[in-house]
């Protein structure tokens, strides 16, 4: 069942966090910042997204609504790498998973694009592994990065091929809506996530793997619905919050423009292009790892939704 509660097995998350610790410490960059600034992050494993607070060091940036953001990366014109397939959260093929698991032997690239950085690193079987952190410590700075993931939208709409995008809405949507939504805009989509709250008011999510002509299949979500409440766990199920889909990339713009979205992620793909134009082999296979995936656990429970209102 991929039904997840937000903070109850102490056990389990504490050797998660012991794991991220690990990693973060061994693979992500960390610039020389105070302790008091840091930034709460969200390790993205094969089909389960996990809740253990992390932290990684990002500098403080400050961008006004429709500034460039200085350091914003710029693609190369017409560069259109084909990307091929890899296996992310929610989809079922795993054997191609990221080597979370394992350190890389070769630093291939580091880079700091003000409100988020990446680090990548070649493996033992020659592929490339990337990390993204972002800055979420406050709403200032999470529209700095939803600002600058804008700006990458329009950049990368001309890439000629499918991208993906890493989807976080406004707030809850209906699961129909969703559904029209999503055919709108001709996406498929991978893995969605949808709020439920328990009836002793702990939040939790149902994550739904996405399938071919099926954003969210009903029959899946009943499922999930019914175990659910069968086990005296759900009380509501306020919507989907977050989608990663897959879609061409002359759609980018809209999505990122579209007042139910507040940030359409798209720095993977901004990633694959940045080590392409560095000339680091295997770039457009790249498996890149997004921290946290969706920001919508901070706009719901630290900011709150009303902050996010179009």
């Amino acid at each position: 069942m991929n039904i997840r509660f937000l903070g109850v097995n102490k056990v389990h998350f504490g050797l998660l966090i012991l794991l991220a610790l690990f990693l973060l410490s061994t693979f992500l960059w960390k610039p020389q910042t105070p302790p008091e600034q840091r930034v709460n992050a969200v390790m993205m494993f094969p089909t389960v997204i996990s809740t253990v607070p992390v932290t990684i060091s990002l500098p403080t940036v400050t961008v006004g609504v429709g500034q460039t953001p200085t350091g914003a990366p710029t693609l190369p014109v017409g560069q259109t790498p084909t990307l091929a397939p890899t296996a992310y959260v929610g989809q079922t093929v795993t054997a191609e998973v990221p080597h979370i698991y394992e350190e890389p032997s070769e630093e291939v690239r580091r880079a700091n694009f003000g409100s988020w950085n990446y680090k990548a690193g070649r493996m033992n079987d020659g592929s490339i592994l990337a990390t993204i952190g972002y800055d979420s410590r406050t709403l200032q700075a999470l529209e700095t990065y939803a600002i600058d993931n804008r700006l990458l939208a329009n950049q990368l709409a001309s890439l000629g091929r499918r991208a993906e995008a890493y989807v976080t809405f406004r707030t809850y949507m209906a699961p129909d809506q969703f559904r029209v939504w999503v055919n709108s805009i001709g996406a498929h989509v991978n893995y969605t996530e949808l709020r439920f709250v328990a009836i002793d008011g702990v939040k939790g999510f149902i994550g739904i793997d996405g399938v071919e002509n099926d954003p969210l299949p009903q029959t899946l979500l009943e499922r999930e619905i019914e175990f659910a409440t069968s086990h005296g766990h759900l009380q509501t199920l306020p919507g989907v919050y977050f989608a990663y889909i897959t879609v061409d990339a002359i759609r980018l713009p809209q999505i990122a423009a579209d007042p139910l979205v507040y940030l359409a992620d798209v720095t993977p793909e901004a990633v694959r292009q940045d080590l392409a134009a560095a000339g680091v082999q295997g770039a457009e296979q790249a498996s890149v790892v997004l921290f946290p995936p969706s920001p919508f656990w901070k706009m719901e429970n630290d900011f709150g939704l009303e902050n996010f209102e179009e």
